[in-house]
């Protein structure tokens, strides 16, 4: 069995990584790293090979590909962490993964349970390479997780029109996720404003039902009401609330204690927002539901 390297370059906390490492079984290796072209020159020509995971900031994705060697880059994995604020910056997400072939990005502050799932990823992605890292009850574990995808892309092929395949949708989540409650944003147009083809969301903001009571609104409530007498509200796509968080990101977001959520994150008015909601958040999963053309 081949132990994966981690490989920091991006500084991250020892101490918070290594319980999520050690449950894997000695699966992985971690190992600090400052100099990019010191440590590739020298693992370029180890006798020992092994399946390398790159974890780099942001601000050194450009500089480290240019010392990136393509035999290593081949059979490596590359994962950018963070913060929302560069992201944006930095322009199209899809972009920065299909120009680099990056194999995940996570974002600051890092939650223990987000970086465990990166590192199932990882392991999975070099199990399937025939590398085989040793991953307890990994086996079963994929096969239940493909079966559930594969229920879930029958369930949802049958629909053709939009309201009938959110019904769905929201059977779903709630069969699969066991949760309370459940909310849907769909992204719409703002009036009066023009279509910018460098900024895709400049003209668009958030839809929610009236309906689903979960869905976390502003208190100066933006309400419209469309021909079918449904009603609905609309919220800004920003990163202070979460919807607006995860649609600019396009990533998955896991809160796993609402209550006690960090003054430092960028979605923190959310909180302002809940105040009024008949019941309290615990646990939050806030996933982007994105259409490929």
């Amino acid at each position: 069995m081949s132990i994966i390297k981690l490989i920091d370059f991006a500084g991250l906390d020892v101490e918070f990584l290594n319980p999520s490492i050690k449950a894997f079984n000695q699966t992985f290796s971690y190992e600090r790293a400052t100099d990019a072209t010191d440590f590739l020159g020298k693992e370029l020509y180890a006798k020992e090979k092994y399946p390398l995971t790159f974890l780099i900031n942001l601000a050194q994705l450009e500089s480290f590909y240019k010392v990136l060697p393509k035999a290593i880059k081949t059979n490596s994995l590359t994962v950018i962490f963070a913060w929302p604020e560069e992201l944006e910056l930095f322009g199209e997400f899809t972009e920065l993964l299909d120009t680099h072939q990056i194999f995940d990005i996570l974002h600051h502050p890092i939650s223990k349970s987000s970086f465990r799932l990166l590192l199932k990823k990882i392991s999975r992605h070099f199990n399937q390479a025939n590398i085989a890292p040793s991953y307890p009850d990994s086996k079963s574990d994929e096969l239940n997780e493909f079966k559930a995808m594969h229920d879930i892309s029958i369930k949802l092929s049958g629909y053709t029109d939009t309201d009938s395949l959110f019904k769905m949708v929201k059977l779903l989540a709630f069969e699969y996720t066991q949760a309370e409650h459940f909310c849907m944003y769909q992204v719409v147009e703002r009036e009066g404003i023009g279509f910018n083809k460098y900024n895709y969301l400049e003209n668009k903001q958030l839809q929610y039902s009236l309906e689903d009571a979960a869905c976390i609104s502003s208190q100066n409530n933006n309400v419209k009401e469309t021909d079918d007498n449904q009603r609905y509200g609309l919220i800004p796509i920003t990163l202070k609330n979460i919807p607006g968080y995860v649609t600019i990101t396009q990533k998955s977001l896991l809160i796993e204690d609402f209550s006690h959520l960090s003054k430092n994150v960028p979605y923190n008015d959310h909180l302002l927002y809940a105040r009024h909601l008949t019941f309290e958040w615990e646990t939050m999963l806030t996933i982007p539901m994105i259409v490929r053309n």
